[in-house]
């Protein structure tokens, strides 16, 4: 099992705000929630749907 890093390590929700559209990177974990723009990150900071 990979460990995670950052604020994943530390039970923080974390997203990646994947405006290009690149693939993700192989890095053991994943963000809890993938968004194209920054309303994504308004959706989960504020409870969004």
């Amino acid at each position: 099992m990979e460990r995670p890093y950052g604020a994943k390590a530390f039970g923080y929700p974390t997203i990646w705000v994947n405006r290009f559209g690149l693939p993700a990177e192989k890095l053991g974990v994943a963000p809890d929630k993938i968004a194209q723009d920054m309303k994504g990150l308004l959706e989960l900071v504020l409870g969004g749907a």
